[in-house]
């Protein structure tokens, strides 16, 4: 990976998603890892330094809040902007997230430009 492209952490408990997804963001200037799920990705983020989590909501094992929970507690990633993806529509749900340290709420499915820009300015608003 070159050193001067973000890399992405994509979390999510469909292949095909964390796939398309992935297609989306490496045909921009970002460079992606992929999980399978919260625990998976808590994995990742021992051994990798991400500038932007794309995470699913809804998954096995840990799901996307409690995943966002624990990945606060982290060193070095209380500020790494997290976007959750989600078909919830529910904004009790999406409140619940930014309390939780969301960076943004995106819905499923989501346009490739959309996905682009939301990291961009996720990642352009780092503290």
């Amino acid at each position: 990976m070159a050193e001067d492209r973000k890399k992405i952490l994509i979390v999510d408990d469909s292949a095909a998603v964390r796939s398309a997804v992935a297609l989306m963001l490496r045909s921009g200037q970002y460079d992606c890892l992929e999980a399978e799920d919260g625990e998976d990705a808590l994995r990742v983020l021992d051994r990798e330094k991400v500038d932007c989590v794309v995470s699913d909501l809804h998954m096995p094992k840990l799901n996307g809040l409690e995943f966002l929970r624990q990945m606060r507690m982290m060193a070095g990633y209380r500020f790494t902007p997290v976007l959750i993806l989600t078909t919830d529509r529910v904004d009790e749900n999406k409140a619940e997230l930014r309390r939780a340290g969301a960076t943004g709420v995106l819905s499923k499915p989501i346009q490739p430009e959309e996905l682009a820009s939301a990291v961009q300015r996720a990642i352009a608003a780092r503290p």
